[in-house]
């Protein structure tokens, strides 16, 4: 099941990613007024409407609007819910925002299961292909417990991530020892408006009541279809807010310089292999603690210096603009 929150923007509808058994459902936003630039324009009214004429092809799908996007800046946001997400437990739900298309899809892992990722298009992509592809960027808040489940139930691995976590880390100035939480970063750098927090905080209050047994509630509540509405809205107004943050993260280290953009994809690269490991704990407290210290920063500087001079010298290789090291005839490519 797909369900798509769709903020009916200017321009040709998009379609669907897939549509894979009889009576899947679309759930279709009313379309609305602008408010206050809210990137959800969220609407608790939603209007479902079945999928025809694929009923009976479990590998049917229709044209993939993850197809032929721009990559820079990255045109899909990426958020997994799930009971103990992780090996461990389960996925229930992938929200997806395909930003030119400004339309949000949530992803019904839970009844779908491998057919979710395994369904191709007529161009044969499918949704593993686009989450293993090195040349789309996926942006994720802390690729951790979603690179676990991924890869220990679906055997997906995850590549070309930008994880949102370590940007801001990277990029904030002073102590880094631990990293920050989702809500901290849009409390304190989202450059949404205050009304829009609110609502976001709003929603996010009304789910947990429903899903965190700290308040009564069980995690059990995203495998509940149909969906309830306060957890669609939860769900969409999550992925809703990446793409800003994304934007002032971005900013913010191309300031800075080629050092920590590199620094932030290797450390994101350790991620992705360390959740693979059969060590992983996704529950363990250390994962509140940043990849880098002072000491291990200013020996990777000391390096980096290193190899930038030594570069220079002997002009054997210069910086692209995807920070990788080329020879000087292949930077155009």
């Amino acid at each position: 099941m797909w369900i798509m929150v769709s903020r009916t923007p200017p321009g040709p509808r998009s379609e669907l990613l897939y549509s894979i058994t009889s009576g899947n459902q679309v759930a279709h936003q009313q379309p609305a007024a602008d408010s206050d630039s809210d990137p959800l324009r969220t609407s608790t009214r939603l209007r479902l409407t079945r999928l025809r004429g694929e009923a009976d092809n479990t590998n049917s799908t229709r044209e993939s609007p993850t197809q032929n996007l721009p990559v820079k800046p990255p045109s899909l946001y990426l958020d997994l819910e799930g009971i103990r997400l992780g090996r461990h437990g389960s996925i229930s739900i992938i929200s997806l925002y395909v930003i030119p298309t400004a339309k949000i899809y949530l992803i019904d892992i839970y009844t779908l299961g491998g057919a979710a990722f395994s369904a191709t298009n007529s161009n044969s992509v499918s949704l593993k292909t686009v989450l293993e592809s090195p040349a789309i960027p996926k942006v994720i808040f802390d690729v951790r417990n979603d690179s676990d489940a991924l890869f220990s139930h679906f055997q997906i691995s995850v590549d070309c991530i930008k994880d949102l976590q370590l940007m801001e880390l990277a990029s904030r100035m002073g102590n880094r020892a631990y990293v920050h939480g989702l809500a901290k970063c849009i409390e304190e750098d989202s450059p949404v408006s205050t009304i829009v927090k609110t609502e976001w905080q709003r929603t996010k209050d009304s789910a947990s009541r429903l899903y965190n047994p700290e308040k009564g509630g069980r995690y059990e509540v995203f495998n509940e279809r149909p969906m309830r509405p306060e957890i669609k809205e939860y769900c969409a107004r999550d992925v809703a807010l990446l793409p800003g943050l994304y934007g002032v993260y971005a900013a913010k280290l191309q300031k800075e310089g080629a050092f920590w953009r590199v620094l932030v994809r290797d450390a994101t690269t350790d991620r992705i292999k360390l959740s693979q490991s059969t060590s992983y704990n996704g529950q363990s407290g250390d994962k509140r603690c940043g990849p880098w210290d002072e000491w291990n920063i200013q020996e990777a500087m000391e390096a980096w210096n290193e190899e930038v001079w030594w570069n220079i010298r002997t002009n054997d290789f210069v910086l692209n603009e995807d920070d990788d090291w080329v020879s000087p005839t292949s930077k155009e490519g």
